[in-house]
């Protein structure tokens, strides 16, 4: 990356080398970063890139917006409308070998 450059991360932990990003950012070729994900999460309190005053660190909610809550009910609300007309729901990814008995009487 340029020098100076911001660096997002906001996908997978592990796309980032932790300890290199630390050195970046100490020694300026690195200006910022902003990290929703982490290698490790809970990350160590202790951890050297959470130290850093130039890393801004998020609790992995990059994803949680309106469109993606209003995503995930519509999806929820089909699966079980499926399941309510007796339809086997797209998104089965496990059905069992016989069927389960029925939580109704």
């Amino acid at each position: 990356m340029k020098r100076g450059a911001i660096l997002v991360n906001i996908a997978r932990g592990m796309l980032i080398d932790e300890s290199a990003l630390v050195n970046a950012v100490t020694n300026g070729q690195i200006s910022a970063a902003g990290l929703d994900v982490l290698k490790n999460e809970p990350p160590n309190r202790k951890d050297a890139l959470l130290q850093l005053p130039q890393v801004l660190v998020t609790p992995h909610i990059a994803g949680l917006t309106d469109l993606m809550l209003n995503g995930t009910l519509n999806y929820i609300r089909q699966v079980i409308e499926e399941f309510a007309a007796g339809k086997k729901p797209k998104s089965i990814l496990n059905a069992p070998a016989k069927p389960r008995n029925l939580l109704r009487d």
